[in-house]
């Protein structure tokens, strides 16, 4: 699975600061609807069976891409 730019970007900073970028997906955002949230939620479980499985890809914003390692905790956002 190959992430787009702005799926790698939201990867990355989920990594990054997890419990704030998840805090801010969930209470800061009022035009994502829950069903919008639950969207994103299932997407980054998608993510993380396929890191699981070797076979996640980030995109760099010179279009080439990379493979996702070393991640110890995949993020995952909280149930809304």
């Amino acid at each position: 699975m190959t992430l787009d730019k702005i799926q790698t970007a939201m990867l990355k900073a989920a990594m990054g600061c997890e419990a704030n970028f998840f805090y801010w997906l969930e209470h800061d955002i009022p035009n994502i609807s829950n069903n919008e949230y639950a969207n994103i939620k299932y997407a980054f479980e998608s993510w993380k069976n396929a890191y699981e499985n070797e076979g996640l890809y980030g995109t760099k914003p010179d279009n080439t891409t990379f493979q996702f390692s070393g991640i110890t905790q995949f993020p995952i956002p909280p149930s809304r």
